[in-house]
């Protein structure tokens, strides 16, 4: 009985293992998403938000535009995975932009020991090193308003 079970088991996890990824929109299945569905939803997440109106009558109103009938269950699943995939896309826009920031300020303090960090030195020099300190400042907030700027979008 128990090499049976333990048989079964391992069939299952190969045909669950062996089954692949989906690669392009559409299909019969109800789980099989048409990218205009996919569209919709994302809709429904920018109007109502997540738990602002009640799933029955959410589900209802979606109905109405979706290309084909959907259960219930998958459209939470799906609803619920464009608006986790949101907020994954924004923690990695902070860690980029957070690394982008620790390495310029790593370059200006690595500048700033080199350059300026002897009594004696040049002053031309160190002026030279603060115009550019000022243009890659400068540059990072243009970057940091146009990235700020696109998020709004």
């Amino acid at each position: 009985l128990f090499d049976e079970t333990l048989k079964k088991l391992m069939e299952n996890k190969k045909k669950i293992f062996t089954r692949k990824e989906r690669t392009r929109w559409g299909g019969k299945r109800s789980t099989e998403w048409a990218k205009s569905d996919i569209e919709i939803i994302n809709k429904f997440i920018h109007r109502f938000g997540y738990g602002n109106k009640s799933w029955d009558a959410l589900c209802r109103e979606m109905a109405a535009e979706l290309s084909k009938k959907y259960d219930q269950t998958e459209v939470k699943r799906m609803y619920w995975s464009l608006v986790l995939l949101t907020f994954r896309e924004a923690v990695e826009d902070d860690i980029r932009d957070a690394r982008k920031n620790r390495d310029i300020e790593t370059t200006l303090s690595q500048r700033k020991t080199t350059d300026g960090g002897s009594l004696g030195g040049n002053d031309d020099e160190k002026k030279k090193t603060s115009k550019s300190d000022q243009l890659i400042f400068s540059k990072t907030l243009e970057v940091t308003f146009i990235m700020g700027i696109e998020s709004l979008d």
